[in-house]
Formats: C-alpha cells, structure tokens, sequence
C-alpha cells in the first residue's frame, strides 16, 4: 500500500481552507468552519517544520506586519472603544501567524504553483454554486448568500488573475473554461471595484509578455491581447442585457460621478461623504488616530450609524494616524520592489501576477477595507517568499514553464 506522504494531506487542508474562504468567511456563523481549518492547516505546517529541525523563516514582511500591530495594539490604550481595538489587533495578530505559516510553507515552485491553482479551483467551485442557486428571473447582484457580495466580487476577481497566468505563462489552456466562468460571475456580483481590480491585472499581466529578444514584436502582441481583454470587457459589460442591468449602469454612475456631471446613486454619495468625514477626523488627531476599527464610533456619533469607512486609507488614517498607515503602505511597496527586481532578471509574468494584485489593492484603497482580508495577506505571504524561491533556485522563470531547476 503506498505511503501517504505528510505534504500530501497538508496540501489537501492547505485547498479546503482556500475553499471556505471563499464559501464560509463572509457568513456569519459559517467562517467558524473556515478558522477550524485554518488552524488545522497552520498546526500540520508547524508540527512537520518542528518535526524535521527546519529553520523558521521570517523575512522583512512578518516584521513590518508585527511592526503594524503593535501600532494597532498601543491604539488601544487611547481608543475610544479600547475593546474594539484590542480585538481587531488579536484578529491582525492571528493573521501574522497565518502568514508566517503560509511563508515558511511555501518553499518549492510545486507548492506555489498549488497554491495559485486552488484559488483558481475554489473561485470556480464558488462561481458554480453562486450561478446554479441564483434565480435569472430576477436581475439583483448575484453573490449575497456568501456575505457581502463586493467581497465575493473581489475574491472571485483573484481566482481569475491567476487563472490568466496559468494561461499565458505556463500553457494550461484548461484554465480558459475557470478564466471565463469566474470573470462572468464576478460580472453578476455587480462589484465595480472587482470589474477595475480584474481589468487591471488581466492588462498587467497582458503587458508582462515581453520577449526580450523580440521587444518590439512582443509589446505589438502584448498590446493586441491588452486590447482584445478591453474590448471584450466592454462588451460583456454595456451590451450583453444581463450583464448591463447588473454591473453596466452602476458602471454609468461610477463614471458619471468622476466626470464631474454627478450622480443620484445613494451608495457613491454616502461613501463620498464618509470619506470626507473622516479626513476631517484625521486632521484633527493626524498622528496617532482614534484607534483602530473606531471610525464606525465616530460615524455613529455623528449620524446614528456605526459602520467601517469602507475606504482603506481612510479608516487607518482615521484609526491610527499617519504612522501607523505609512507602515501599513510601506509593507507593499516592500513587496513590490522585491517582486519588481525578480521581474528583471527573469520572466516577469509570476512576478507581475503578484504585483499587479498588491498595486490594484493599493490603488482602489478609497473604494475597500482589507488591511484585515485573509486573501490578501495570503497574497501578501506568497509575494514576499517569490525572490528567495528564485534565489535558492525552487523556481525559475526564463522557460516560461516555472517548473523546478
């Protein structure tokens, strides 16, 4: 009988726990079952690295995020609900924990290419149960039964990302089917900072395809496939009717309200006034915030509802000042440049994949929260391990197939 190997079933815990986060995080009750996992999935990691005397990896990302909480930690002793802070720095604490898991795992290509396929895997699963349990006769956002379905939006956006990678850089035109069952379903979940973040990384990525050899010749290719993902977006976007009453006039407003006509949707609105509250909530304490997670105090103080600022900069500049929000920043622009030098000594389309997520995350602060997301710092682990994996040559690039030296 063959042996079942320990990577084996770790890598099994390590898919069933992308799945839940997914399915189960944004319920509440449910994302218990997501934790569990989790949890079971961290203790495999550190038991088999204890088991086998392996060094503890922490790299500059796990003390920039352990620098960040503290911050968030000490924003307690002066926040105006100290209880409120001093959880979400425990919830920021477990997350260092899942990333410095995630790091010290992921030390092959093999395992970093799993990891990208189940996220292609779990957004395809997730997009098929959303498609198969929504009723068509009634054209609202499709995704509300997971939770909130600008989340559901994004993560399904992520599982697309990675899908055109598997793609373009290593072939697997199986992908194609995931690529474009994601994408549409991401398109019914009516998320317009989903459709900008997948526009993004799909032209990034597009653009990353550059034979040096051949520079001329492969940025006209690059620039025809940046062009066709455009035109079909747009398409599927304003002229096919399903996709139009969902996410094309939400689109319209979007675009009426940044060409200065105005427009009459109450979300853009509102989020545009808590936006403007709490930069003046800022300026009056720039340095060390209200504390973290204690903009909604401010919010319901002012109008009679609590809710987050649903604007990233905004509600750690609110929460712990100016400080603590460059620290925030400074950790991606960390990730970037690291990912940025491995993009020019080799392939850059791995490299860009990350980069262009960290970068459309950063971009869209002012629409999302997601210094607390567990897929971005999932995306924020992987990103920080990818120049030591090229360095100890797991990985290489300059074959286009990342496959082990």
């Amino acid at each position: 009988m063959k042996k079942i190997k320990v990577e084996n079933i770790i890598n099994l815990i390590m898919f069933l726990y992308i799945l839940t986060l997914y399915i189960f995080t944004y319920q509440e009750g449910l994302n218990l079952i997501s934790n569990i996992i989790g949890v079971l999935f961290m203790g495999l990691v550190w038991i088999k690295k204890i088991y086998k005397g392996e060094k503890i990896v922490l790299n500059g990302l796990s003390i920039f995020y352990l620098l960040f909480i503290v911050i968030c930690l000490f924003s307690s002793l002066y926040a105006i609900n100290a209880s409120t802070s001093f959880v979400k720095s425990r919830t920021l604490f477990a997350l260092l924990i899942l990333m410095v898991s995630f790091i010290n795992y992921i030390d092959t290509g093999d395992k970093l290419y799993k990891l990208m396929a189940y996220f292609a895997y779990s957004g395809l699963i997730t997009s098929l149960y959303i498609i198969f349990s929504s009723d068509f006769s009634d054209l609202i956002r499709f995704g509300s039964d997971l939770g909130n379905v600008n989340a559901i939006g994004m993560i399904l956006a992520i599982s697309s990302t990675f899908s055109f990678y598997f793609i373009l850089e290593r072939k697997a035109y199986r992908f194609i089917a995931i690529l474009l069952i994601n994408s549409a379903t991401t398109f019914l979940t009516g998320s317009r900072k989903s459709l900008v973040f997948l526009v993004f990384t799909l032209l990034v990525l597009a653009w990353s395809k550059t034979d040096r050899k051949s520079f001329i010749v492969s940025r006209i290719k690059s620039l025809v496939i940046g062009l066709i993902i455009l035109a079909i977006i747009f398409y599927a976007t304003f002229k096919i009717p399903i996709f139009y009453q969902i996410i094309g006039k939400r689109m319209e407003n979007l675009f009426d309200y940044l060409s200065g006509e105005g427009t009459s949707e109450g979300s853009i609105n509102m989020r545009v006034f808590m936006t403007q509250l709490g930069w003046g909530w800022f300026k009056e304490r720039p340095f060390f915030g209200y504390g973290i997670n204690n903009y909604r105090f401010l919010l319901g103080q002012t109008i009679g509802w609590a809710t987050y600022a649903h604007n990233n900069l905004i509600e750690l500049l609110v929460g712990i000042g100016i400080f603590g929000t460059a620290v925030y920043y400074i950790l991606q622009l960390y990730l970037i440049r690291d990912l940025y030098k491995v993009s020019k000594v080799v392939s850059k389309t791995l490299a860009y994949t990350f980069m262009s997520m960290i970068l459309a995350y950063v971009f869209m602060s002012a629409g999302l929260i997601y210094y607390d997301s567990k897929h971005f710092c999932i995306i924020l682990a992987v990103s920080s391990i990818i120049a030591k994996l090229y360095k100890e040559k797991e990985i290489y690039f300059d074959n286009n197939k990342g496959k082990k030296r």
